[in-house]
């Protein structure tokens, strides 16, 4: 038997596969504590003047490429600062 073993201890794959269940246990404590944290929205912005919280103030069509489905998105910080960028929703 420990013939066996020392003949699958030279063999790259056997090294592989003794890692294996170490890492998958890894992986699935990374995931859970992943899944733990609460979700931040997607669309939270912070003011580039200031670095205050900032948000989505008024969506309009875009004067020129408005029937391409390309809108001006207008974010304000809460010190006032605002800001207007080009943006097509997906």
């Amino acid at each position: 038997m420990s013939d066996i073993l020392k003949l699958l201890d030279k063999a790259p794959i056997w090294k592989t596969l003794t890692q294996t269940p170490k890492q998958i246990a890894e992986l699935e404590a990374r995931v859970a504590a992943l899944e733990a944290k609460p979700r931040e929205a997607e669309h939270l912005h912070t003011c580039g003047q200031c670095g205050q919280p900032a948000s989505v103030t008024a969506v309009r069509d875009h004067p020129t490429f408005g029937v391409f489905g390309k809108k001006i998105r207008t974010i304000t910080c809460q010190a006032g600062h605002a800001i207007e960028y080009d943006w097509k929703p997906e």
